[in-house]
């Protein structure tokens, strides 16, 4: 059976994501955070050596932590400090949803990252498009496709609640294409919607669809686990750590 149906496909393409429930099993999943808690620690020690920004790069991976704290933010290319972590944002359940998605059995992998929130750590996500991370206002990437040429697939580690700070988004804001700043301006944001993931679940999302979460005020971490592809011929830009933009292909 097919991992994503043609109404997922829809709803992706029409209100800006899409869920799918319980991709990976409970056993990948013990990997999965053994992993990401390998990856934190690494983070926690490489925190403690002197660095001038909120962010450094460690064995191919890029730490980044709070502003003026030494709480771990996120950690992007993260297969590249853990291997096992490429693995996953490459498997085969991964890559189909990607394919089905962009209608496409070749992309380029583009974001291989994890996301932490420790309870008390304040950190938060402004609402934003992933389109202005990729570089789209300068000529990093093009919307070749005109659908976004994008995906975005976020597999949850731990369950979320509204308390610990859930990933939202603003259901049909896709549809307005770039907006640039001041995105609170250009959009209704009570609509905001926020998925209650279950750990294994996945949420796809383009590139356009405005997102954020708040801070995590339970007293569990909220983790998820992030992967990014483009669509053939819209990255426009090179990286200096391994592995980023690879071009990967799907056969079902």
């Amino acid at each position: 059976m097919a991992l994503v149906s043609p109404k997922q496909v829809e709803e992706f393409y029409t209100q800006g994501f899409t869920y799918i429930p319980q991709v990976f099993t409970p056993e990948e999943m013990d990997a999965i955070d053994a992993a990401t808690e390998s990856l934190h620690r690494m983070a926690e020690e490489v925190a403690l050596q002197p660095r001038t920004g909120d962010s450094v790069e460690y064995k191919g991976s890029r730490i980044t932590y709070g502003k003026g704290n030494n709480f771990v933010r996120h950690i992007a290319y993260c297969g590249n400090a853990e291997p096992s972590m490429r693995k996953f944002g490459r498997d085969p359940r991964i890559l189909e949803i990607a394919a089905t998605i962009l209608e496409s059995k070749e992309f380029d992998h583009m974001i291989n990252q994890v996301h932490y929130k420790r309870p008390g750590s304040a950190v938060a996500f402004d609402w934003h498009q992933d389109i202005a991370h990729r570089g789209y206002q300068t000529g990093g990437f093009k919307d070749v496709d005109g659908r976004g040429s994008y995906v975005q697939i976020l597999l949850a580690i731990d369950d979320s609640t509204p308390e610990n700070g859930p990933l939202e988004f603003i259901p049909g804001s896709n549809k307005l294409g770039y907006l640039g700043d001041n995105l609170t301006s250009k959009v209704d944001i009570s609509t905001r919607v926020a998925p209650q993931l279950k750990r294994g679940d996945i949420v796809a999302f383009g590139p356009y669809t405005i997102h954020g979460s708040e801070a995590n005020l339970s007293n569990k971490s909220r983790r998820v686990f992030i992967n990014g592809f483009a669509y053939p011929g819209a990255n426009q830009r090179t990286f200096n750590l391994p592995h980023v933009g690879d071009r990967l292909s799907f056969s079902n």
